[in-house]
């Protein structure tokens, strides 16, 4: 994503100041818009952090927020938060971090080993892969802008040119990029936003 940067003190919506007092009393940190996961209860869904701060952040979402007993932020990072909802407008969440944090800074920076990477959305998805003219059953694991991990009990190759067909989503047409029978990581030919990527994988 491009590195765009947000104006601080963003307009609290009506009848939200009360539930953010506490935010605005913490420093929020700049950082560029990035993309994150949201969790609820055992879904994952796209999300874009827009600020953050020692009590909490704002979020910005795809689709509607599902109906959810937990809650739960992982930054591209890894670093995972649970977190609890404070208001809402239109796209817009506030939340507040059920444990706050000493240094904001620690959950959008890149620690130790944990490289920042694109959100990889862990699904369990029933298709069909189509390749050299076969017709295999295989479980979609995981998806992101750029790739998928599926489950084939059918061995596939390195390299190999796929077609998936699924009931959700759109065809998508990949190649084969490693292999550790029966999971397979694919490199998808066409590149989605953020945006499309949230919406076509809100009911996975």
């Amino acid at each position: 994503m491009g590195k765009l940067t947000f104006e601080l003190g963003e307009t609290i919506p009506k009848g939200a100041e009360e539930a953010s007092v506490s935010k605005r009393l913490s420093p929020r940190v700049s950082l560029m818009i990035r993309t994150a996961k949201l969790i609820a209860d055992d879904r994952e869904y796209l999300c874009v952090v827009r600020n953050v701060s020692a009590g909490g952040l704002n979020v910005q979402i795809f689709h509607d927020l599902p109906e959810h007993t937990s809650l739960a932020v992982e930054f591209d990072n890894g670093e995972n938060r649970a977190i609890n909802l404070r208001w809402q407008s239109g796209d817009r969440l506030g939340c507040e971090f059920v444990t706050p944090i000493e240094d904001p800074a620690t959950v959008v920076a890149q620690s130790g080993l944990r490289y920042r990477r694109q959100p990889r959305l862990q699904v369990a998805h029933d298709a069909e892969l189509f390749a050299s003219g076969r017709r295999i059953p295989i479980v979609l694991r995981d998806i992101s802008q750029h790739g998928a991990g599926v489950d084939s009990d059918t061995l596939l190759m390195v390299g190999e040119l796929v077609r998936i067909k699924s009931a959700i989503l759109p065809p998508l047409f990949a190649k084969v990029r490693w292999r550790s029978h029966p999971r397979y990581g694919l490199g998808l030919e066409q590149v989605f936003s953020i945006a499309e990527l949230a919406k076509l994988c809100r009911d996975l």
